[in-house]
C-alpha cells in the first residue's frame, strides 16, 4: 500500500474565528490604553496559530498502516495505529461547529479531523483495517 494524504478543510467557522481575532487586535492597537497592546498581541498570536493549524494541517495514512495526524507545524503529531481505531463516524456540523469525523481508538481515546473528502477518508480507513 501507498500512503495516501487528505488534505485539511478549512470551515467557515474556522474563517470567522480568524475574523474576530484580527478585528479584536485592531480594536486593542487602535485603542492603546492600559493592557489592550498586550491583548491586541496575544490575539495576533492566536491568529498567527489559527492560520498554521488551518493552512498545514494534513491527515496521512502510512504504508506501515499508521494515521499521522498533523495539524500545523506547531503542534506534535499524533500517530494512531489503524488497527486499533474502533470507530469513525462524521458527525454533521451545526451553527458553531464545523463538519468532523470522530475517530475513537485504543482504550477510550477520542479525537477529530476535519478531511476535505470525509466519505473517501472513512472509506479508506475501512479498507486498511480488512
Amino acid at each position: 500500500m501507498m500512503n495516501r494524504t487528505f488534505q485539511h478543510k478549512i470551515s467557515v467557522q474556522a474563517l470567522a474565528t480568524l475574523l474576530t481575532l484580527a478585528a479584536c487586535a485592531l480594536l486593542c492597537f487602535l485603542n492603546r490604553t492600559g493592557l489592550t497592546p498586550v491583548f491586541g498581541l496575544v490575539c495576533l498570536m492566536l491568529g498567527a496559530a489559527a492560520v498554521d493549524r488551518m493552512i498545514h494541517s494534513e491527515y496521512v495514512m502510512t504504508q506501515d498502516n499508521h494515521l499521522a495526524i498533523l495539524r500545523g507545524r506547531l503542534a506534535r503529531p499524533l500517530v494512531i495505529n489503524i488497527d486499533e481505531i474502533v470507530a469513525v463516524r462524521p458527525v454533521r456540523g451545526a451553527l458553531l461547529v464545523a463538519p468532523h469525523v470522530i475517530i475513537e481508538y485504543g482504550m477510550g481515546h477520542v479525537t477529530s479531523v476535519q478531511p476535505a473528502d470525509t466519505t473517501g477518508f472513512i472509506k479508506e480507513i475501512k479498507r486498511r483495517q480488512k
